[in-house]
C-alpha cells in the first residue's frame, strides 16, 4: 500500500532540475569524490614523508657533530675540525658527513 501526500501544486523546477542533474551525473560525481580523496591522501602522505626526512637529516647533523667531538682529541684543534658539523657554527656544511680519520700505527 503506497501513501501519497498531496502538496497542492507543481514541484519546484529548481529541485527537479537538481535531481535530474544528480541522476545524470552520478558516476562523474562519485569519480570526482574518489579523486579528491586520493589527492588529499597523497598530499597528507607526502607531508608526513617530508617531515620524517627533515627529522632524520636533523638527527644526522647532530650525530655527525657529536661523533666528531667524541673521536677527535681536543689537542688536535677540535673546534676547527668539528666546526663544519656544528649547526651553530659559521663554517657549518649541511652536506658534510663525518668520517673518522684513521690513526697512524707505528
Amino acid at each position: 500500500m503506497k501513501i501519497t501526500i498531496e502538496t497542492g501544486g507543481d514541484p519546484n523546477p529548481r529541485v527537479v532540475a537538481f535531481k535530474t542533474f544528480l541522476r545524470r551525473n552520478k558516476k562523474r560525481i562519485i569519480a570526482g569524490g574518489v579523486l579528491l580523496v586520493v589527492l588529499l591522501a597523497t598530499v597528507w602522505a607526502c607531508s608526513g614523508i617530508r617531515e620524517s626526512q627533515r627529522k632524520s637529516e636533523e638527527w644526522t647533523r647532530m650525530h655527525n657533530y657529536w661523533e666528531c667531538r667524541r673521536e677527535e682529541p681536543a689537542s688536535y684543534s677540535f673546534s676547527h675540525v668539528c666546526a663544519k658539523y656544528n649547526p651553530d657554527s659559521p663554517d657549518y656544511d649541511p652536506k658534510a658527513t663525518y668520517t673518522r680519520t684513521p690513526t697512524a700505527t707505528p
